[in-house]
């Protein structure tokens, strides 16, 4: 599920800000407050304990663990771990939504060069749409007892659920039952660990072709056209399970998590409250530890979540909806909106027709900061009509004493000319 703020920060006012941090669903506060709440715990268990069970001696010891793991606690350099950690954590977020397989592109494609209204021809390109949300749903591996179902089913646990066996896709109707039987009869007969999710792309393709035998597709470019398409669309689903079959190295993430821990771990005892002879400004409230737990500890977060964004966390990808826009939107260009063009009209905007055009009569669109154009413009505009108007009034007003001067000018350049070749 996407936690959509975007409405909340239209503007810079002073509350927009408000709107955002005092979110819950997918929030730093959801994130970390089950931590915190056990980290304070253990705090306040230890501080107990230092103040009530232990002997003078004791407190003592105590006192020089906590100076000692206060004094080398700075070693471990988080801040670095961490920005370098989440930086490849985010690229890797992002490659992954460029790659989550919208069909718009190559529907498109393939209902512009398609051409036919014939029962048979819109037939065919509803299966070839259809193949399309298949493979993008579907990554089957025949097993014994099931299959897996393809790239998403297989890498999001969402999609998993939804559609938990084969007979759930032929219920939605992204598969028919003697395709079902077709790829099961392809997985009894092949290796099972390389599974299957590459048949759909392959029906497309020999459906294309038959339609390029059949003219539906006019010219052999057009055909390359809709082959590249298609090879783009596979490469961005391949990619999608290349990002789920290799994640980052195990041991990353390892250092990175047990690093923050083990730092407030250790807090645990350097953060205590030691009993002095002076006041040293100690609160019986770590305050300022706090604050760092909760800024660490939510970085921390921001990673965990951003390394599977297709599982069930609040702020992952909702592949569902992606799922279901696809197959909608596919059957639409396939079927009712092919070849459907409105009503071509020549209309121009005049000066009594402002009216129908909301757009125009807005008030600030006259204004000149709305308008969009180089800053430097009015600047040089500017200044370059003042310079040619003090030109023109300077010859038009005064024309003989400007004549007058400039002779003046050239009798002085001449006469010192010779003394400056001299020196």
């Amino acid at each position: 599920m996407t936690i959509s703020y975007t409405g909340d920060i239209c503007s810079t006012r002073y509350w927009s800000f408000l709107r955002v941090i005092f979110r819950w669903r997918g929030s730093i506060w959801k994130s970390v407050l089950t931590e915190l709440f056990i980290w304070l715990t253990l705090y306040y268990l230890i501080m107990a304990i230092y103040v009530t069970l232990l002997d003078e001696k004791r407190k003592n010891n105590f006192a020089h663990l906590a100076q000692y793991t206060g004094i080398t606690a700075d070693y471990i350099p988080l801040t670095f771990m961490l920005g370098f950690f989440v930086k490849i954590v985010v690229e890797r977020w992002n490659n992954m939504f460029a790659n989550i397989g919208f069909v718009d592109s190559v529907a498109h494609a393939v209902c512009s060069v398609v051409r036919g209204s014939d029962s048979k021809t819109i037939k065919t390109r509803r299966n070839i749409m259809r193949y399309l949300c298949l493979m993008q749903v579907c990554f089957n591996v025949f097993t014994k007892t099931s299959f897996k179902i393809l790239v998403l089913r297989d890498i999001s646990v969402r999609v998993r659920k939804c559609f938990p066996t084969m007979q759930t896709l032929i219920s939605a109707g992204l598969l028919k039952k003697h395709e079902q039987n077709l790829i099961e009869e392809i997985g009894h007969q092949y290796n099972e660990q390389f599974g299957i999710y590459w048949l759909p792309y392959n029906w497309i393709c020999q459906l294309c072709y038959r339609l390029r035998e059949n003219g539906n597709i006019a010219s052999d470019p057009l055909l390359s056209f809709v082959l590249r398409e298609l090879r783009e669309y596979r490469e961005r689903l391949q990619t999608l399970i290349n990002f789920d079959l290799v994640p980052i190295p195990l041991a990353y993430p390892q250092v990175v998590f047990i690093a923050v821990r083990t730092y407030f771990l250790i807090c645990l005892f350097s953060r205590q409250k030691i009993q002095t002879t002076t006041n040293n400004g100690e609160m019986f409230f770590p305050v300022m530890t706090v604050l760092q737990f909760i800024f660490y500890m939510g970085w921390t977060k921001v990673a965990e979540a951003l390394l599977n964004p297709l599982g069930e966390d609040d702020d992952d990808f909702e592949t569902l909806f992606v799922i279901e826009r696809n197959i909608v939107i596919s059957s639409l260009l396939a079927d009712k909106c092919f070849n459907q063009i409105p009503e071509q009209s020549l209309e121009e905007i005049e000066e009594n027709n402002v009216h129908k055009h909301p757009s125009l009569i807005n008030k600030n669109i006259n204004e000149n900061n709305n308008v969009l154009i180089g800053s430097a413009v009015r600047v040089m505009m500017t200044s370059e009509r003042r310079a040619f108007n003090k030109w023109m009034e300077s010859w038009k007003l005064f024309p003989r004493r400007r004549r007058q001067e400039t002779k003046i000018e050239e009798r002085v350049c001449e006469e010192t000319m010779p003394l400056d070749l001299e020196k």
